[in-house]
């Protein structure tokens, strides 16, 4: 039966496939962190299998799982609804005698790529050929989509790379968090962020500073991820507000216009008002009588954070908005947490 799973790689549109310690097989939206399962992964695996990491491959629309402890893996082929087939599962030897929860799939040359945690090189896992050796140790790994190469996490300082043939070259340090030596990384290209799961957090990092932008509590219930591909066309900008209430709470905008303002404002009371001046002059809010809060720039990337020091009256009661000024849509009316904010099935 399966104990963990420390997931990576690129995985379905907007989503991103988690494993439970259940053994079961779900994806998270990454967007209203709403959690669905896809299938029983424990009917499939009648014996203990310790679960290293995963990897989406989107050419041949399967997930790939690598197990430790009886060196397989295990292929589950995902159908169009995002389901999983267990009538087409099986499971191939793994090539490889290495540990390693850092898999990632590489669509520019179809290759599902093992990167050692052990300073043991990059390898081709369904052919055990020794592609090149980046140098360092990896305890996750994902494609970046939007760079067109591999990030990873190196395994003694956790430390992000960017891992190419020939190049291994560190990004940015751990952002200021407790570091864990588990778990999985996944790029979603919709929200655009690197999601960190590793138990009991869920960590946000932005690939501009990689700097941290969010924060979601697991239960024991989460503790992998996949990656992602886009599903919401066209893009639109949405708020995420994580954390933890008395505490620190992350307010996020994803999917904004590179380089633009985006203005956030907050009320307690959801309703309807329109913007009287400005850009977006006649566009109707979401909030009654919203107070103005922040007006930030997004990266690169599109993201525009930052943080606030929430108190105990705004925990569940604090509603925030957020407004694209370039393009004048908004996003969705968040409610600040009651608590941590909690993922779980």
């Amino acid at each position: 039966m399966m104990s963990f799973a420390l997931l990576a790689g690129s995985a379905l549109a907007g989503d991103i496939f988690v494993v439970s310690n259940a053994e079961i097989l779900t994806r998270l939206d990454t967007r209203d962190f709403t959690v669905n399962i896809v299938g029983d992964f424990g009917v499939l695996s009648p014996v203990y299998v310790q679960i290293l990491g995963g990897s989406y491959n989107s050419i041949d629309n399967k997930f790939i799982i690598s197990a430790m402890d009886t060196r397989s893996l295990y292929q589950i082929p995902i159908n169009s609804i995002f389901e999983m087939n267990l009538d087409n599962f099986w499971i191939v030897n793994l090539p490889l005698q290495i540990s390693t929860s850092a898999l990632s799939f590489d669509p520019v040359t179809d290759t599902t790529i093992a990167l050692g945690g052990n300073r043991s090189g990059a390898w081709d896992l369904f052919t055990g050929t020794l592609l090149f050796d980046p140098g360092v140790g990896f305890i996750g790994a994902d494609w970046f989509d939007d760079g067109g190469y591999i990030v990873g996490r190196e395994g003694t300082t956790g430390d992000f790379y960017r891992v190419e043939a020939g190049m291994t070259t560190r990004l940015a340090p751990t952002p200021p968090v407790t570091f864990y030596s588990t778990g999985g990384l996944a790029y979603d290209s919709d929200t655009r962020l690197f999601w960190w799961v590793a138990m009991p957090y869920t960590l946000l990092i932005e690939p501009q500073t990689w700097s941290l932008v969010g924060i979601l509590h697991a239960s024991n219930l989460l503790d992998g991820a996949g990656g992602s591909i886009d599903t919401v066309l066209p893009q639109t900008p949405e708020l995420l507000v994580t954390g933890a209430c008395p505490g620190t709470v992350y307010l996020t905008v994803v999917d904004a216009t590179p380089g633009q303002h985006v203005q956030f404002a907050s009320g307690t009371t959801p309703g309807t008002r329109t913007v009287r001046r400005g850009p977006c002059a006649g566009v109707q809010g979401d909030l009654q009588n919203p107070t103005p809060r922040f007006d930030l720039i997004a990266n690169d990337y599109g993201i525009a954070s930052t943080t606030i020091q929430a108190t105990a009256p705004m925990c569940g009661a604090g509603l925030v908005q957020a407004i694209d000024v370039a393009t004048c849509l908004t996003t969705s009316v968040r409610t600040i947490p009651d608590g941590p904010l909690m993922l779980s099935l």
